[in-house]
């Protein structure tokens, strides 16, 4: 398990003040490392990924990963927390607002982290995250603000290095609650 996952996973619990009787997702969770972090802690996380090469690469827990694109996929009627580091950039529009709709409807509160640009469909901030050719929404913190509003009603931004520390520069966090 990478370490970087174990040090997340203490960030976003104390952040966001989790119970371990919270029911979690992480979507985008790829080979699980996050989710696996989170149990492996004795907390009750599931994974969502819609690479089929990814979820058949995890390991422990992998009962708990699913590959989909969706959540409706899980096998829980509702969830506490859904998570999600560095994926939705990977979406198209669609895509976002259809995953904001699910983890509104699945009861969930919303942790995201994205990297962002200073202007809509211009460079991102962040000199790696322009490296990879898969992310498709390129869009300012302005933005993703908005988007975010129209699914739940307190939205809370967080420059992401003031939680991860300077490698996130360029990145934003984002907690969202009805």
């Amino acid at each position: 398990l990478p370490e970087y996952s174990n040090t997340q996973q203490k960030i976003i619990s104390n952040f966001l003040h989790l119970s371990y009787n919270d029911i979690l997702v992480d979507f985008g969770a790829a080979m699980g490392h996050l989710m696996r972090a989170f149990n492996d802690n004795g907390y009750n996380m599931y994974g969502v990924d819609c690479s089929h090469y990814a979820v058949s690469k995890c390991g422990k827990y992998k009962e708990k990963l699913f590959c989909s694109d969706s959540l409706k996929i899980l096998p829980i009627a509702s969830a506490n927390w859904v998570i999600s580091i560095n994926t939705l950039e990977h979406l198209n529009i669609n895509q976002l607002l259809s995953f904001f709709e699910e983890t509104r409807d699945v009861g969930a509160y919303l942790f995201y982290l994205v990297p962002i640009s200073r202007y809509d469909g211009g460079k991102y901030i962040s000199l790696t995250a322009n490296k990879d050719y898969s992310h498709i929404l390129r869009r300012s913190e302005a933005w993703w603000e908005t988007m975010t509003k129209r699914y739940f009603n307190k939205v809370t931004i967080i420059p992401a290095d003031e939680l991860f520390g300077e490698y996130k520069y360029g990145h934003i966090c984002v907690k969202a609650t009805s």
